[in-house]
């Protein structure tokens, strides 16, 4: 059983992170990389504000630290949400240009295959607007990620994280591939991350946070997430498409079905049925609901809601080493109508 003492198949991980270290994995599933093209991306990318998934904590933070934006700097971050907006999160996604170059001119040459001929020149000089204040925060923060870099790099190729990607391919029916991680910049004790460049890609947010455990947990997210293709995506996709998921959307840019998948894979990691694996004990996610809808925040206090009600089914699949099917997503779809969370 899963609920509180891990399945003899799986060997839970150590709380201490030394003692993680100790146990090295022959098996190199991760590779951490720190690249100022991608940093300078999201310093930009973030500070435009484009999309409701950036975050503005990490914005007032780095305002406090450089001063208030200068108009022509408002200005261009204007011009770059403009066309965040035309290229978003999917197959034409502006970022994956930058994040995953080697450098600043592959990076260049990415964006040039990716937006319009008429565009190049602007996001140039949008992004020549921003490098000095980038520099900035850039020269106190380089440093700090290589330390955690070293440190993380250390804890994610352990035999324990190994076995828990091992039983994320048995849910997924999908192998979890060799992953690049690329950190990024951040503000505050949390963790982020994404998973919106290629499927043995991911980004991670961590330059912060206090237990390196926690990052490990959002790498774990993470890499689910990148394993969504093909099994997982092909069945969510025709059963959202049955259920007219897409169909119900909020006022931020949501809709119910980026809600339910984001719920699935959150009912594993960060907080959740396998998170203990790693040393973090379970979310409680309905006091976490309570206190976004209080402050204000309906989209993530639907998805923690929802999140915390299908915890019981997916742990009900990951104990009996089931795949996942078609009958995980109606009930889960089922759960959602009943529940009637927030979409935000």
């Amino acid at each position: 059983m899963l609920n509180n003492t891990p399945d003899s198949s799986l060997q839970r991980t150590p709380n201490d992170a030394a003692e993680l270290r100790r146990q090295p994995n022959p098996m190199r599933r991760f590779a951490t990389r720190i690249s100022r093209t991608a940093n300078l991306f999201h310093f930009v990318n973030n500070l435009s504000q484009w999309h409701f998934s950036c975050r503005k904590h990490y914005n007032l933070a780095w305002l406090v630290e450089t001063g208030e934006l200068t108009p022509v700097e408002r200005e261009a971050l204007q011009l770059y949400a403009a066309i965040a907006r035309r290229f978003p999160y999917g197959e034409h996604w502006i970022g994956r240009a930058f994040i995953l170059a080697d450098d600043e001119s592959q990076a260049w040459n990415g964006v040039s295959r990716t937006v319009e001929p008429s565009d190049v020149p602007v996001l140039r000089s949008i992004f020549e607007t921003m490098t000095p204040r980038f520099e900035k925060i850039w020269q106190a923060d380089e440093p700090r990620l290589r330390k955690v870099r070293s440190e993380l790099q250390g804890v994610l190729e352990t035999e324990s994280v190994g076995a828990v990607l091992d039983v994320l391919s048995r849910f997924l029916g999908v192998a979890a591939p060799r992953m690049t991680i690329d950190l990024l910049l951040s503000r505050a004790d949390g963790t982020a991350g994404g998973a919106n460049e290629a499927a043995d890609h991911v980004t991670l947010e961590v330059l912060e946070t206090a237990d390196l455990r926690h990052a490990v947990a959002r790498v774990l997210h993470e890499a689910a997430h990148s394993m969504e293709r093909p099994h997982f995506d092909r069945l969510f996709e025709a059963i959202s498409s049955e259920y007219g998921l897409d169909r119900l959307k909020g006022t931020m840019g949501w809709d119910g079905h980026h809600l339910v998948r984001e719920a699935l894979i959150g009912a594993l990691f960060p907080g959740g049925c396998l998170s203990y694996l790693v040393g973090v004990p379970l979310f409680d996610y309905q006091r976490e609901a309570q206190r976004t809808r209080e402050s204000g925040d309906l989209r993530m206090a639907g998805l923690y809601s929802l999140t915390g009600a299908v915890i019981p089914l997916v742990r009900s699949y990951v104990e009996r080493c089931r795949l996942v099917d078609r009958a995980l997503f109606e009930e889960a779809f089922h759960v959602f109508e009943a529940l009637e969370p927030d979409i935000g």
